[in-house]
């Protein structure tokens, strides 16, 4: 597999194609990044240590699931001497999908309800929930409010005490 295919249809940028495993339906794509990143620093000197695996859900291929594993090495940093994993380029930290992922997610959001997405990708409806809200709590966190000049209340109530 070439790395533009994983770069530009997968969305894992920077890793390079190591193999693939067949599990059942699933495909297993190992992959590796040849260029570690400190994840506080963004720094590419660092020196490596153990490294652990991790699996990201990925873009399925037709309506077969596909997973990305990945070896993620504990790195120390030499320019702010931070210790502690990675930094993984497509996917968002405590994640267990990648961001390719997480957008068809939302883009199937807008054609239908959170179970048939659910049904169609595979997963369970608490995670396509999770997806949903999390990009909602990014998107209307903090509404630009320079331009307010007047806000008006549209509730009423004319309870008896």
């Amino acid at each position: 597999m070439s790395a533009t295919l994983l770069n530009r249809f997968f969305g894992l940028q920077g890793c390079q194609y190591v193999k693939t495993m067949y599990h059942g339906p699933e495909a297993h794509f190992h992959i590796c990044d040849p260029r570690p990143q400190c994840a506080a620093c963004s720094s590419e000197n660092v020196v490596r240590d153990e490294s652990k695996s991790r699996v990201f859900r990925s873009l399925a291929i037709g309506r077969k699931p596909s997973f990305a594993v990945l070896d993620i090495p504990r790195l120390q940093c030499r320019g702010c001497g931070v210790k502690r994993q990675a930094r993984i380029r497509f996917a968002d930290p405590m994640k267990t999908y990648t961001r390719s992922f997480q957008r068809l997610a939302l883009e199937l959001l807008e054609l239908g309800t959170v179970q048939s997405v659910a049904h169609f990708l595979g997963i369970g409806w608490d995670l396509v929930k999770r997806i949903q809200k999390e990009h909602l709590r990014k998107q209307c966190a903090k509404p630009p409010l320079k331009k307010v000049t007047a806000i008006a209340i549209d509730e009423f109530h004319l309870g008896l005490k």
